[in-house]
């Protein structure tokens, strides 16, 4: 029995001291009753006025405590299981953050890559626009990049060199079409 704790639960030979749990309570008080009408146990079997007796008040105190504890179990099952979800969402959710955060850096990386060529064909992009400005307005001029001015030399110059070779393609595919 712990100090402190008031007793509160007396017989005649003993004193109970509160657990602070009620149905345990409930059980001391009883057992407290019964030491306290009888000096012997023999005696808590006896018939009281009410018709019960010690050792029925006893047996019923610790039935509704158990049921009680019976009752707090379930409860804390319950609430085991809800807690079990919610970290399943929990560890869900951490995944799919990090799966996202992983993919979000391979986009990123992928942009960055893009927005790199595109910085890096710019000068191409230019020279391609100012030439097909040119050929919309003198028809006549000679397209292809060489005829243009545009040697080897120049890192950009094949990838121009294919561009113009499958426009002049398509150009005489559809002077072609036309007769």
């Amino acid at each position: 029995m712990s100090e402190g704790t008031p007793k509160c639960f007396t017989a005649y030979y003993y004193e109970l001291d509160s657990t602070g749990c009620a149905e345990i309570d409930a059980i001391l008080k009883q057992v407290a009753a019964a030491g306290k009408g009888f000096h012997h146990t023999e005696g808590w079997n006896d018939e009281l006025s009410d018709g019960t007796t010690y050792i029925t008040r006893i047996q019923a105190a610790a039935i509704e405590a158990a049921a009680e504890l019976a009752k707090l179990r379930a409860e804390d099952d319950a609430w085991a299981g809800e807690l079990a979800i919610l970290r399943d969402y929990q560890r869900t959710a951490a995944v799919t953050i990090d799966t996202q955060a992983a993919q979000i850096a391979g986009l990123a990386a992928q942009l960055k890559a893009a927005r790199a060529i595109i910085t890096a064909m710019q000068p191409i992009i230019d020279d391609v626009v100012d030439t097909v400005s040119l050929w919309q307005h003198d028809p006549s001029r000679d397209r292809h990049p060489a005829k243009l001015g545009w040697t080897p030399s120049k890192s950009r110059c094949g990838v121009a060199y294919a561009i113009f070779d499958a426009v002049d393609a398509l150009r005489t595919k559809d002077a072609n079409d036309d007769r």
